[in-house]
């Protein structure tokens, strides 16, 4: 859950090493799904690089920056974003905006919330959004977050 809060704000994690890395997660509304930040993703602008940015603004303003963008890319390629995707990626990004609503408690407290309902609430809509093991994925050789 550490590794949650990391990732909404933006927050470096130290490693084995003790080197400071970030983690990044990319999701693609459209799809709706969630990978390991890498040059892919970052190139493809049906991708939000690092979702961290989410985060730094409105939902409504990231949202309309994004199908700005999204829909200029595609007019460039001769494309277009229609209404049901512009519909679909609004909601998407809307409910992993409301991620943030969660709160988790902090370092040496609470000993029982990963026992606790909202814990397995929390955990449950992670893995329906299949967020839950991309992030696992990538923190596992993290210990600690700055």
């Amino acid at each position: 859950m550490q590794a949650l809060y990391a990732v909404m704000r933006g927050k470096k994690v130290v490693n084995s090493n003790y080197q400071e890395k970030a983690i990044i997660i990319s999701y693609n509304p459209l799809s709706n799904k969630f990978e390991v930040g890498y040059q892919a993703t970052k190139n493809d602008k049906e991708w939000i690089y690092n979702i961290s940015e989410i985060y730094t603004t409105s939902s409504y303003q990231f949202i309309n920056k994004y199908i700005t963008a999204l829909s200029e890319y595609r007019t460039s390629k001769g494309l277009e974003l229609i209404d049901a995707e512009r519909n679909k990626i609004a909601e998407n990004i809307n409910i992993v905006y409301n991620l943030k609503i969660h709160t988790l408690p902090q370092r040496g407290t609470h000993t029982n919330y990963f026992q606790s309902y909202e814990f397995f609430y929390l955990r449950k809509f992670l893995k329906r959004l299949d967020l839950y093991n991309t992030i696992c994925y990538r923190i596992k050789n993290y210990e600690k977050i700055i």
